[in-house]
């Protein structure tokens, strides 16, 4: 599972990353 990947759900590190 990627660390840095650009999700369309929220996740455990405070939401979409960029």
């Amino acid at each position: 599972m990627p660390a840095q990947q650009v999700t369309p759900v929220p996740s455990q590190r405070g939401g979409i990353l960029r």
